[in-house]
């Protein structure tokens, strides 16, 4: 009698053991699909948006202005395409993690997405910020009649760039207020 009951309790737990191990596969197997279709999907849109910014002139308006430099060694288009990328990528997370019923991974995901144009908000008030320093740096670098220009030039630039991020860091960071 007892080892029929231990006979059908391991038959009971292997079967419950591999038809979780094949629900589980089989929800990997679709959560990997769907990041991979949203990797594609972003890297598509990427080239769509670089493509349309290089054909507005978008780079050759900010470097007949001068101020091309003033995103710190990243030019606006890929600044652009990365955060279109991230926003593809998190939404597609977001969808792959509810087809597969992980709730935690969807409120993170979800979490994201209403976190992302408050980045993009803050991030243009940054953007700005730099744009117009360097500007104004280079104009006063050009006067020669200024004394100390380059020392005065750096200092104005610190102070734009420093006011922007402050005034965008509750964009940023939403617990920086």
């Amino acid at each position: 009698m007892g080892y029929e009951r231990l006979l059908d309790q391991l038959q009971t737990s292997s079967t419950g053991f591999v038809g979780n191990m094949l629900e589980g596969l089989v929800a990997f197997c679709i959560f990997v699909a769907v990041m991979f279709a949203g990797l594609w999907v972003a890297q598509v849109l990427g080239l769509i948006l670089k493509r349309f910014l290089h054909q507005a002139g978008v780079e050759k308006f900010l470097q007949g202005h001068g101020v091309h430099d003033a995103f710190v060694g990243f030019t606006f288009s890929n600044i652009m395409i990365a955060l279109l990328k991230l926003y593809v990528v998190v939404a597609f997370l977001g969808i792959a993690a509810d087809m597969v019923n992980v709730p935690m991974i969807t409120f993170f995901a979800a979490q994201a997405i209403g976190y992302l144009p408050s980045l993009v908000q803050g991030l243009v008030i940054l953007m700005a910020g730099l744009v117009a320093g360097d500007y104004i740096t280079d104009r006063m670098k050009e006067h020669k009649k200024m004394p100390f220009a380059n020392s005065v030039a750096i200092v104005v630039e610190l102070f734009i760039a420093y006011n922007a991020l402050v005034i965008a860091m509750p964009l940023l960071l939403p617990a920086a207020d």
